[in-house]
């Protein structure tokens, strides 16, 4: 019995040690992870603002939209993974409840979730002012919102 109770004993101090230093791994990983992508999106958002902040005409922001600066699918997924970790699994919640978005919905969401502005979010979408109106309007219906503002219905979202 008491050799039975030992190797309890060293299993469960072995599996807790596994665990722990396990989830030390995952959080420093995670840590260098946000790190870099926060950094890549504030160097991005910052040209934006400097763009925003001076006086724009059309023929800059059409120059702007159909610059390089579209995200790469591998950005869009550093941003979803951000979000899901920042915001208790947004992302992942929206796509298991709305099944019908397709990616380019969920990018537009992803950017709404954030707080860019509509120019913005068609500066990353590589989208005219226009298109996104309609997109958005499309997104209201998609998702069933009943509401005046589809952005404050996203910023709402799955808010505890």
């Amino acid at each position: 019995m008491g050799i039975i109770l030992r190797i309890i004993y060293c299993t469960f101090i072995t599996l807790f040690a596994f665990f722990i230093s396990r989830k030390v791994v995952r959080r420093a990983l995670a840590k260098s992870e946000h790190a870099a992508q926060a950094a890549a999106l504030d160097v991005y958002m910052n040209s934006l603002q400097g763009k925003n902040n001076s006086t724009v005409d059309e023929n800059e922001i059409n120059q702007l939209l159909h610059s390089p600066s579209r995200l790469t699918k591998e950005n869009w997924n550093r941003l979803e993974i951000y979000i899901n970790q920042s915001q208790d699994y947004f992302a992942a919640k929206l796509r298991q409840n709305y099944p019908s978005l397709t990616e380019d919905d969920i990018h537009i969401i992803l950017l709404m979730r954030m707080g860019l502005d509509h120019k913005e979010i068609a500066i990353f979408c590589n989208i005219l002012m226009s298109s996104l109106r309609t997109r958005r309007s499309r997104l209201k219906k998609k998702m069933k919102a009943d509401c005046d503002s589809i952005s404050d219905f996203i910023r709402e979202l799955y808010k505890d």
